[in-house]
């Protein structure tokens, strides 16, 4: 367990099923802070929610694509006040350009 530094605090991480999102996620989760965890990957972000459930926290997951109303209704309704969101979601693919 961390410090409590979040305790009270709901936080929204993009990318969390992998990576630094993953990573921020469990730190987040550790600190205190309920933790949506939001990817592309839902298999990726069931796997990051269910590993900060085990730990003892407090999450949700998201599949990004087709779930991202839900994300943005849940955030809005359940956790309107103390809220934080870090999108460490990566851009993959290639841009046409402007």
């Amino acid at each position: 367990m961390g410090n409590g530094r979040l305790t009270g605090k709901h936080a929204v991480i993009t990318g969390g099923g992998a990576g630094i999102g993953r990573e921020a996620a469990l730190l987040f989760a550790r600190e205190g802070a309920a933790v949506a965890v939001a990817d592309i990957d839902a298999k990726a972000a069931a796997a990051t929610a269910a590993a900060i459930a085990a730990a003892g926290g407090k999450s949700a997951h998201f599949e990004l694509q087709s779930q991202t109303t839900r994300l943005v209704d849940t955030r809005s309704k359940t956790w309107a006040n103390g809220g934080l969101t870090l999108s460490a979601a990566l851009f993959q693919g290639t841009w046409p350009g402007p």
